[in-house]
């Protein structure tokens, strides 16, 4: 029979030393993850009185956030495969320095060109973020301490997205709306010397022991792009992910609208409805990552908020009272919150340590692939035949995550 001996109090000291050390390092991925949807958003509450003192169209401005967006969805899977190659700091230190450069130089345009490919490379450096704080979720932290993290990772959109929108206007009334980008870059540039004094790469916390490591191969392009495209159960998630982006994007989209145009809502009326979308999914993302990762039930909490999903949304198309979309929204919010941490945290378990960059790489793309195609599908619908149709579309989204999540199958331990 083998001896257990027991650790010894330098060894208990470090493990104390990294349980506490990881959520300053989840505090920096957050920060990180953050300077990219500042810089994003910024741009849409400040555009009535931007493009006046610039003098563009409608047209160039609506392009900015395109321009945005190409760059995002470009590096998703090179920053993965960077990560694993070459570590996480590297990655975000140079995120951060081209996003500080990209953002505070937006602060300096006077002409159109200028600024937009200040705009894509704002978004070449945040879309190579997403892939790192996935790896840094699975080297730090054990699979019970893993959806928490996930989930406050994963509230970072709805938080970039609310601190720009109260934020942006504040700043332009002080000073103007060149001010704005001037901060976000120099946030930029503060938090990448934080992450370059304070980030590290951290133990491969694949089990409960806070102080495990592991010792891994540099892993290469290709052999990491074929581990994940071969892996069922990542890519059975990487598409519920698809599929839950789709409802999120969609509904977001069109539902101001729809409250307004077809239900004759006040613009007051619709805009709380609508903000409440986004603050309970703020509030859900960590309480669902929290609540997988101690119950160890993340597969089944997944299929249930599928399912809160395509209610609320199927029941909100054909709702009337402003108290009853409320709560159809609230569902509706509940559900794709948490999908937003849990399909993260369910794939992570999924993933080996040396492959997690290219895992999130892989993930991150194809969920953006969803943002850029269900506006697409949906306008179509709405020009071709009425808002009904809309959310039959956007139920499919649900429906398909829930058939992928009932395919998965358990991860080893």
């Amino acid at each position: 029979m083998k001896s257990v001996l027991p650790l010894e109090s330098s060894d208990m000291t470090k493990v104390d030393k990294l349980s506490s050390y990881r959520w300053f390092i989840l505090f920096l991925a957050v920060a990180t993850y953050l300077m990219g949807f500042l810089s994003r958003f910024a741009w849409p509450p400040l555009v009535p009185v931007a493009v006046p003192a610039l003098g563009f169209s409608m047209t160039e401005a609506g392009m900015y956030m395109t321009a945005f967006y190409l760059g995002y969805i470009s590096t998703q899977i090179p920053g993965g495969m960077l990560g694993d190659r070459f570590g996480v700091r590297p990655v975000m230190v140079a995120a951060l320095l081209i996003q500080a450069a990209a953002s505070g130089g937006l602060g300096f345009i006077h002409d159109f060109h200028p600024g937009f490919l200040l705009r894509v490379l704002s978004g070449l450096s945040a879309g190579a973020v997403y892939a790192v704080c996935f790896k840094v979720m699975v080297r730090w932290f054990s699979v019970a301490q893993r959806g928490l993290a996930f989930g406050f990772l994963m509230a970072t959109p709805s938080l970039g997205i609310t601190l720009s929108n109260s934020l942006a206007p504040l700043v332009e009334g002080f000073f103007d709306w060149r001010m704005v980008f001037k901060l976000v870059g120099a946030a930029s540039l503060l938090v990448s010397v934080l992450v370059f004094l304070f980030m590290r790469e951290g133990p491969a916390a694949r089990s409960d022991a806070p102080g495990s490591t592991a010792v891994e191969d540099v892993p290469g392009f290709v052999s990491g792009l074929k581990y994940v495209l071969g892996n069922r159960n990542i890519m059975l998630l990487t598409l519920g992910g698809f599929a839950n982006i789709w409802a999120q994007v969609g509904f977001s989209s069109w539902g101001n609208l729809y409250l307004k145009q077809e239900l004759g809502l006040s613009l007051q009326a619709a805009g709380s409805i609508m903000t409440a979308f986004g603050l309970i999914g703020l509030v859900a993302a960590p309480l669902g990552g929290l609540l997988a990762g101690r119950s160890g039930k993340g597969r089944l909490i997944l299929a249930i908020a599928n399912v809160a999903t395509l209610i609320g949304i199927l029941c909100f198309g054909y709702g009337t009272s402003g108290s009853m979309l409320l709560l159809l929204t609230l569902l509706a919010g509940l559900g794709v919150g948490c999908q937003n941490a849990l399909y993260g945290f369910v794939t992570s378990t999924y993933a080996q340590p040396k492959w997690a960059g290219i895992t999130g790489g892989v993930t991150g793309f194809v969920y953006q692939l969803a943002g850029a195609l269900v506006p697409l599908a949906t306008g179509l619908a709405i020009d071709f035949g009425s808002f009904a149709a809309v959310w039959w579309i956007l139920a499919a989204g649900p429906c398909v995550g829930l058939i992928c999540v009932l395919l998965t199958r358990p991860a080893s331990p």
